[in-house]
Order: structure tokens, then C-alpha cells, then sequence
């Protein structure tokens, strides 16, 4: 019998989608009659896996690709709308913050029930009590109400009490974004140390790089279905090919009546070295253009960007635009960019072409200094008279 501790077989989840609040209550009364006052959603669909005893799992997707749903239905918060899935052992799952906290008891209280929910008896939580204490490391908050805490001290405390149950199975979702550099570490450290117990984690983040280093399985869903299951390094490229190129979900943007159009992006990225390719269809103008572009972080946060300026085209045509550097510094992780196409008509800029997660790279590589702004090189194919950068 193969010694699997998660098994999941043809899951879905549907949820019915309201457009107002009566149109429940229609369903209720009348529904049985033949008439539906709801549409489905598919949150998730047909996901088959095994996880075995001891295995270090990933699960990767872009938002709202059902990450936190299939977390859920594993954890047992939620009830699948078709298929199944199992589990074996104690499942301790660090999901949203403050999942499981009363925020009117204090800490130490919510250390007692936390664990008691996750199936600790009274003798062994008192035993690992100030093991628990003594992680999380948030002083005398430990005696203040919940609800007096910040995201990182929820954090601190959430963390600590799932780790030091010894679980089967350990779930660790993307509240570790919130966390200060210094307790993400200390997070890190006890979670290598869980694995080299032989315990099984169940990892989920959008930060590839921590994906590829701490699991050798990968999961990679995309708009509820199941992509990919396999080899992290096979997954995660499948991920990646996912959010670049043009690929179905993106956030594309194009004013119907403008004479500008980004088509195609592509990046470059290694070492220190970064290059990134636009290529624009544009048709005849007056109007000066404007090609930029931003680089987001996993977070969502913009770490840096370039704007050019295009002078006007007597004809029809193609042009690419190239930005590049030799000195690009950014920390590990996933990165995606935005680029927009502007021109500046009396005065005012017009949004023409808009791209959101055109493309995405990969930063591999010990942590440097992060640089937001640099000076860029910038050449056009064909090429266009001096310009000021």
C-alpha cells in the first residue's frame, strides 16, 4: 500500500454566484420547479495527487487559480462539491492569519485552543507551551488580547504553535509574506529542520524561488484545473510559461481607435544583466508615443521601470524597442512586467496599449541590494533619429 498522507481524486468545488441578495431566496422557494436564479462557479475541478509521507510538495498558480481553495478542502474547512480527498495523520495548516484565534482571548489562550483544535491533549500542549512562548518571541503581548496584534506578531504566534505540534502533515499558505526578514528565516530554519524529521510539507507561495528550495513535487493550477503534477523544476517552468507570451488570463488592454498596439514581449535575464524587447505595431501619426514599462515583485510591489519617448511615423510599420542594462541587482524570486504604449495628445496622455503581466522572469542567486532605479540603454529597430532618454 503506498504511504500516501494526502490523496485527492477528481476534487472540485462549485460555488452558486448570486447577482442579488433575493435571488437566493427565489432559489429556495422555486427552484425545485425547473428555474435557476444562480450561475457556478468552478473554483476548482477535477484535481487529482498523491502526497506521500515524508514528501516536500509545492502548489503554485497565479491568484485566484484555487490555491486557497484546495488548501481549504485538505484542511477540512471546506466541503468539496464533487470527488474527494483524504488524509492521514494531524494536519497542522498555517492558512489566513488568525484562522483558529479567538481576537478577544489573549495569546497564551489562543496558543490553548489553537492547539487543543488541532488535536493536541492538555498534557502534551503544556509540555511544548514554552517551547511555543519562547519561538514566537513577542514579550508581553503573549497576555494582551489577539485583537491588539499586528499581521507580524499573528504571524510570530500562528507559526509557532503549528510547528511545534510534530504534524503529520504541515501546511504553510502565503502568510509568510507578512513576516519581517529576520522570523521569515528563523520560519525557514525550523521548517528544514521539520523536513529533516521526516515530516511531510505542504508548501504553498509565489515566490518561485522557495518553491524550487524547499520542494521536490510541484502542483500548478490555473483557473481551477490542474496544469501540471510532477517535478518541481518541470513545474515551475510550466508556471512560468504560463504568465508570459500572451498567455490566456492576462490583462491585456488595446483603445480600439488608437494607432499604437504592444504584440509581443520578451526578457532577458542573467546575472546582472536584464533586456527586455517590446515589439509595437504603430500606425501613421502626429502624435509623439511614449513606451514604458514596470517590473513587479512577487508582492505586487513596483521595484523599478523606464519610460522612452517616440517621435511621430509617416507611415505604417513595426518597431522594437530595447531596454537594457549590465548592472541589474534584484533579490531571488519571481518578477513580472507591465509594459504600456501612451501617446501624448494636447497635452494629455491617452492610454493606447496596455499590457499587465506581459511577461515574467526568474532572479536566481544569493540576496543583493535591490536597485529601483538605474540608467538603461535604449535602442529601436528600425532606427529613429536621436531622442532624449
Amino acid at each position: 500500500m503506498s504511504d500516501w498522507v494526502i490523496r485527492a481524486e477528481a476534487l472540485g468545488k462549485t460555488y452558486q454566484i448570486y447577482d442579488k441578495p433575493r435571488d437566493r431566496l427565489k432559489q429556495l422557494l422555486w427552484g425545485n420547479r425547473g428555474r435557476t436564479y444562480s450561475r457556478s462557479f468552478h473554483a476548482l475541478n477535477d484535481v487529482s495527487f498523491q502526497v506521500q509521507r515524508g514528501e516536500t510538495f509545492g502548489i503554485v498558480g497565479r491568484n485566484g487559480a484555487g490555491k486557497s481553495t484546495l488548501l481549504q478542502l485538505i484542511a477540512g474547512t471546506l466541503q468539496a462539491t464533487r470527488g474527494g480527498v483524504e488524509t492521514r495523520g494531524r494536519i497542522a495548516a498555517l492558512l489566513e492569519l488568525g484562522s483558529g484565534f479567538n481576537p478577544e482571548f489573549t495569546g497564551l489562550e489562543n496558543i490553548r485552543l489553537n492547539a487543543s483544535l488541532l488535536g493536541a491533549g492538555q498534557a502534551e500542549i503544556e509540555e511544548i507551551l514554552p517551547r511555543i512562548i519562547q519561538f514566537a518571541d513577542i514579550g508581553s503581548f503573549i497576555d494582551q488580547p489577539v485583537k491588539t496584534y499586528s499581521s507580524g506578531m499573528m504571524l510570530r504566534l500562528a507559526f509557532s504553535v503549528v510547528v511545534h505540534l510534530n504534524p503529520d502533515v504541515l501546511i504553510v499558505d502565503e502568510a509568510l509574506a507578512v513576516g519581517d526578514i529576520a522570523f521569515v528565516g528563523k520560519c525557514l530554519a525550523k521548517i528544514s529542520e521539520y523536513i529533516d524529521r521526516g515530516g511531510t510539507l505542504l508548501f504553498v507561495a509565489h515566490d518561485i524561488n522557495m518553491v524550487r528550495n524547499l520542494t521536490k513535487r510541484v502542483l500548478v493550477l490555473e483557473q481551477g484545473r490542474q496544469m501540471f503534477f510532477g517535478p518541481t523544476a518541470e513545474g515551475l517552468q510550466v508556471y512560468l510559461d504560463s504568465l508570459g507570451g500572451g498567455a490566456e488570463g492576462q490583462d491585456r488592454y488595446h483603445d480600439p481607435d488608437s494607432k499604437f498596439e504592444i504584440r509581443r514581449a520578451q526578457v532577458v535575464c542573467h546575472d546582472e544583466t536584464f533586456c527586455l524587447q517590446l515589439d509595437l505595431w504603430h500606425g501613421h501619426t502626429k502624435e509623439e508615443m511614449y513606451v514604458g514599462f514596470n517590473v513587479y515583485n512577487f508582492q505586487g510591489v513596483a521595484v523599478f521601470g523606464e519610460m522612452v519617448t517616440v517621435p511621430a511615423f509617416e507611415k505604417d510599420g513595426l518597431l522594437s524597442v530595447t531596454f537594457s542594462t549590465e548592472k541589474f541587482l534584484l533579490t531571488p524570486g519571481l518578477y513580472t512586467i507591465n509594459c504600456s504604449v501612451r501617446p501624448r495628445v494636447n497635452g494629455d496622455f491617452n492610454m493606447a496599449s496596455w499590457w499587465r503581466n506581459a511577461v515574467s522572469f526568474q532572479v536566481d542567486g544569493i540576496y543583493q541590494q535591490s536597485i529601483f532605479h538605474q540608467p538603461m540603454a535604449v535602442a529601436f529597430l528600425p532606427e529613429l533619429p536621436d531622442r532624449h532618454v
